[in-house]
C-alpha cells in the first residue's frame, strides 16, 4: 500500500501523539462503515448500506487473526477501514497506541508505512504500465527511504525473499502467473518493513497447489519479520491453518471470536457451526452432518431487527427478533453473540448428510 496521505499544508507540529492503549498492536472499538445509497437525478441519499456495523477487535503483536464469513459480510471493508483506505463512519481505531482516526497529513503518511495490505486481485492491484521494480520500490520512494541505489538493492532483497529473481524487477505484471503476482504484492508490502499486514483473501483466486505455497510463505515471513496479520478469507480450512485466533463475521458484525483450536473444537454460534459443517471431511468415509441454512442473506441496507442471523437461524426464537445479542465471553478468550450460544442445531432443522 503506497498511498500517499501527505498534505502540503501540514505543519511541523502535526506529529504522532500516542494515546493510552491496552497492550494491543491494533485496537478497534465500535467501528462502523456505511455507504450512502443515492437515487434520483439529484442523487439524494435515501438509505445507508451498513457494510460494517459496530465491530470491536483486538489484535496482539506477532499473531495472525483470521476474519472469515460469506461474501458480502463486510470482511474486506473492515480490513480497509482499519487501515483508513476507507474512512470510518464511526468508531475508534488505535494502532501501536496511536489514534489512527485522528491522523492526517504527514502523520497519516508515516503511520501507513507500518500498516500495509496485500490485495485479493493480483491483476488489478498492480499497475500494468510499471515494471515490478518500480511497483515494489514505489513505497520507498514516497517515504524518502534511501537513495536510488539503496532502494534498488532493497527491492532486489525483498524479491529474493519472496522467491522471485532479480530479473523480475525489469519485467511487467502481465508476464507473471497469478501466484507470482501475489508474491509481487507481498514484496511491495514487505519492502517498507511494516508491523501489520492486512491480507485480503490473498489465495482465493489461486490454484490449490499454489495456495499452499503462498500460505507457507506467509507463515515464514511472519516468523522472519515478526509480522502481525489480519488474514481475510471465506474458507475456514485456510483460515484455521494460518490463524492463531479467528473472528467470524456475519452481515457487518462479528458473531464469534476465539482461538483457532477452540473455534473448530467448540463452535458456539449456529452460523459458525454451519460454516464448519460445510468444510470437506478430511477423513474419507466418515459420516458428517451438514447444516443447510435456508433463505438468503438479508440486505445490509435494511438488516433484520435484533440478531441479524435470526432469519436463517434454526435456533431463533422471539427474543432474537427483539434483542440484539451482545458479544460476550463464553469460556476463556471465547466470545460469542447469541442468545442460545453452544446449543446444537435440533434434529428438526434442515439437515443433509
Amino acid at each position: 500500500m503506497s498511498t500517499d496521505g501527505g498534505d502540503p499544508g501540514t505543519s511541523p507540529g502535526d506529529t504522532l501523539k500516542p494515546v493510552t492503549g491496552r497492550g494491543t498492536l491494533l485496537e478497534a472499538r465500535g467501528v462502523r462503515k456505511y455507504f450512502p445509497v443515492k437515487k434520483g437525478m439529484l442523487k439524494r441519499t435515501v438509505a445507508q448500506l451498513q457494510a460494517v456495523d459496530g465491530v470491536d477487535l483486538d489484535i496482539y503483536p506477532g499473531e495472525t487473526v483470521g476474519l472469515v464469513g460469506e461474501s458480502g459480510c463486510g470482511k474486506s471493508t473492515l480490513g480497509r477501514t482499519l487501515l483508513r483506505l476507507l474512512e470510518p463512519t464511526a468508531g475508534e481505531i488505535r494502532f501501536d497506541g496511536v489514534d489512527v482516526v485522528g491522523l492526517k497529513g504527514a502523520s497519516l503518511k508515516e503511520m501507513r508505512r507500518h500498516m500495509q495490505i496485500v490485495f485479493q486481485d493480483s491483476v488489478g492491484s498492480l499497475d500494468p504500465r510499471m515494471s515490478v521494480g518500480d511497483i515494489v520500490g514505489e513505497g520507498l520512494k514516497i517515504h524518502g527511504i534511501g537513495d536510488r541505489a539503496q532502494r534498488k538493492q532493497q527491492v532486489f532483497d525483498v524479491l529474493d525473499r519472496v522467491g522471485l529473481s532479480r530479473e523480475a524487477a525489469e519485467r511487467y505484471p502481465h508476464q507473471f502467473s497469478g501466484g507470482q503476482r501475489q508474491r509481487i504484492g507481498l514484496a511491495r508490502a514487505l519492502v517498507l518493513q511494516p508491523k501489520f499486514i492486512v491480507a485480503d483473501e490473498p489465495v482465493s483466486a489461486l490454484d490449490v497447489s499454489i495456495q499452499s505455497q503462498v500460505l507457507n510463505l506467509l507463515v515464514e515471513l511472519k516468523q522472519e519479520f515478526n509480522l502481525t496479520y489480519l488474514f481475510v478469507a471465506h474458507d475456514l480450512a485456510v483460515v484455521g491453518y494460518i490463524s492463531d485466533r479467528v473472528a467470524v463475521m456475519y452481515l457487518g458484525k462479528v458473531v464469534e471470536f476465539a482461538t483457532s483450536e477452540d473455534l473448530f473444537l467448540r463452535p458456539l454460534h449456529p452460523y459458525t457451526q454451519a460454516l464448519l459443517s460445510a468444510n470437506p471431511e478430511p477423513i474419507p468415509g466418515r459420516d458428517i452432518t451438514r447444516i443447510v441454512l435456508t433463505g438468503d442473506v438479508p440486505s445490509p441496507i435494511n438488516p433484520p431487527s435484533g440478531c441479524r442471523f435470526r432469519t436463517r437461524c434454526p435456533l431463533a426464537q422471539q427474543i432474537c427478533s427483539e434483542v440484539e445479542p451482545p458479544l460476550e465471553e463464553n469460556g476463556e478468550g471465547h466470545t460469542v453473540a447469541c442468545h442460545f450460544a453452544g446449543e446444537l442445531v435440533p434434529e428438526t432443522a434442515p439437515l443433509i448428510g
